[in-house]
């Protein structure tokens, strides 16, 4: 795997340590460190430590928005779920004003128990055409197959603190960030977790656009 532990950040909150720990803070609007270089097929890899209290996520194949949204980056994003509900490892389409949940862990109860805030946590994502499989801490999460995105950054989305100023106490740390995008079909490994399209009926987490229109997709 090649190291690609430096990041950028894209509106600011994101720092790096001399230790090779990347800090991401809260502030008034959402905001992205990235990669820096557009991506189809990958293997990614990494270390992440969420706070308690942080919101934040792992965005795949994101693209670029009109100068005029709400947020830089749409695309799918893995979620650091910092709620009792427990979906870290699943993934939405996040569209800035809206999401819609394409795989969810409410019926997974092992999923759910994998991460802990507060802990370290090792992340292993494959985006490999039309699927996307997640492992966290070696836990099957995810087994998605959806072709609205094919190609895009990797990101890291750092939530706006909405009516919470305290939220800039907290922080989301990244390192070991390692990833393949040289023919990475030949390291994908199997998984547990059965493949399944996104869900065709709304959830009770789905945030709909006012104007479905409104979202980009690639």
């Amino acid at each position: 795997m090649e190291d690609r532990c430096s990041i950028r950040p894209r509106t600011g909150g994101c720092r790096r340590r001399c230790d090779g720990v990347a800090t991401a803070h809260q502030n008034r609007r959402a905001h992205f460190c990235d990669i820096g270089e557009d991506v189809r097929d990958f293997i990614l890899e990494l270390d992440l430590k969420d706070d308690p209290g942080f919101n934040s996520g792992i965005l795949l194949r994101c693209v670029d928005t009109p100068p005029d949204a709400k947020v830089l980056l749409h695309g799918y994003q893995v979620k650091i779920d910092n709620t009792s509900r427990s979906w870290t490892g699943g993934v939405f389409d996040d569209f800035g004003a809206g999401w819609t949940w394409m795989f969810d862990l409410a019926e997974d109860p092992k999923a759910r128990s994998a991460f802990r805030l507060g802990e370290w946590a090792h992340f292993r994502i494959e985006c490999l055409g039309s699927t996307i499989k997640v492992w966290v801490n070696g836990v099957p999460t995810c087994h998605l197959v959806d072709r609205k995105y094919s190609e895009g950054y990797i990101a890291f989305k750092i939530h706006a603190l909405d009516n919470n100023p305290q939220a800039t106490q907290h922080a989301v740390r990244l390192k070991n960030i390692r990833i393949i995008t040289d023919r990475p079909g030949r390291f994908a490994e199997p998984m547990e977790l059965a493949a399944r399209p996104a869900r065709d009926t709304p959830s009770s987490f789905d945030k709909p656009l006012p104007n479905e229109s409104d979202q980009h997709e690639r």
